[in-house]
């Protein structure tokens, strides 16, 4: 029998990985466990390259979906949202403070325990400590690397990453980012609470395919494509809400339908837990996806041949005998030729800002506001060719 701490090196995996697959280590509440999380990733890459692993043995991304706790001392403790007791500091102050980098690269989107003053100061995303990104409230970039394909040519595929942070509540989705430090009794909760703007804004992204998709809370719904009866045994005390089809984010159910990205990734719930969700298409014709939405955010009358599926995946909190951690193996959906020479002999993987995503903040950014009150959140439509250029042309 293993102890607790062998078992944390144990990870499942997806997919198979091929000469062009990004492996991507998707990891589900982090809790301020950082150093375990990383050994564990560690492990488990030496372990795949001292076997030979080759495509897929080493690792190009750790996916946090949530609840990291980016406390850098004990003052943010009046920031997180968590009894008294159980208010620890975990380890990411080492890594911002400095002491440690991040070995791996790092993105994740925020929970409902968060140190939320800290990441209210990067509301649209950055740098939280090296090598650790945060995608904001929500957020999309894209993951780089170079790969040669047949004939030894060489080019730059990349992943769209896009993630919304936070948990749904009805309350508090309309009105504005009100809520400013130190926060009272009620805005310690509401702070963390996604807003309808940045859900308008992320289903701007539908100009494109969204490779992979990460949040905190379940899209709503997402149960009923997989093993329902399995997890409602698992935990029990969920059987209410499964059987109500009220588990999970309505936010999150509307996105799903809206990006169809190809994985969904995200934790909350303390389990693990698979899905397969199959979209249908719009109709052939039709300019604004209209018709009778199904429940799986697919449309009547669709056209197969345009079906997408999107693998969902929750995993448990890091902690001893729990599945906390996947290595999931994604194929890139875009590629682009080798853009200056320093990409030529660049190692590893890298971020890169998403124009598209940047030009819809461009547009949007009147709606992100301080008010109490209810901000309307107009449909935002996808991003032109003129505003991308624009964006490139200022980022250089």
């Amino acid at each position: 029998p293993m102890d607790g701490r062998q078992f944390v090196h144990q990870i499942g995996t997806t997919g198979t990985p091929t000469a062009t697959s990004f492996t991507v280590a998707v990891q589900g509440c982090s809790h301020g466990e950082l150093d375990s999380i990383y050994e564990a990733v560690l492990a488990y890459r030496e372990r795949n390259l001292s076997r030979g692993g080759g495509n897929g043995g080493d690792i190009d991304v750790l996916l946090c979906c949530g609840d990291v706790q980016t406390l850098r001392d004990p003052s943010d403790y009046h920031a997180l949202n968590v009894p008294a007791k159980y208010r620890t500091l975990g380890d990411f102050h080492a890594y911002y403070s400095g002491r440690k980098v991040a070995p791996i690269l790092t993105v994740f989107v925020g929970g409902n325990h968060e140190s939320s003053n800290y990441l209210q100061e990067l509301h649209y995303g950055g740098w939280v400590a090296p090598n650790i990104y945060y995608l904001g409230a929500a957020g999309a970039v894209r993951l780089c690397k170079r790969t040669e394909g047949p004939g030894g040519n060489t080019s730059v595929s990349s992943l769209r990453v896009a993630g919304l942070s936070g948990i749904y509540n009805g309350r508090h989705y309309r009105l504005g980012r009100y809520e400013m430090p130190p926060y009272g009794r009620d805005e310690l909760r509401s702070v963390y609470h996604t807003r309808e703007v940045d859900v308008a804004r992320m289903k701007a992204l539908g100009d494109g395919p969204t490779d992979v998709m990460i949040s905190h809370d379940w899209p709503r719904g997402v149960h009923r494509h997989g093993d329902e009866a399995d997890l409602v045994r698992r935990k029990p005390f969920f059987g209410e809400e499964v059987w109500s089809n009220t588990l999970g984010s309505v936010a999150n159910g509307e996105l799903l339908g809206a990006l169809r990205p190809g994985h969904w990734f995200a934790a909350h719930l303390h389990v693990k837990f698979e899905a397969e969700v199959c979209h249908a298409a719009p109709r052939e014709g039709a300019s604004d996806g209209g018709g009778e939405e199904k429940a799986d955010g697919g449309v009547d009358g669709a056209v197969d041949s345009l079906a997408r599926t999107t693998r969902f995946l929750s995993l448990d909190k890091c902690l001893p005998r729990r599945r906390h951690i996947q290595v999931v193996h994604v194929e890139p959906s875009s590629s682009r030729p080798v853009g200056h020479p320093g990409e030529m002999i660049r190692r590893g993987s890298w971020l890169e800002y998403d124009p598209s995503w940047l030009a819809v903040l461009r547009r949007t950014r009147h709606l992100t506001v301080r008010a109490r009150g209810a901000v309307p959140a107009p449909d935002v439509a996808a991003a032109t060719g003129g505003e991308v250029e624009e964006v490139t042309r200022r980022l250089g």
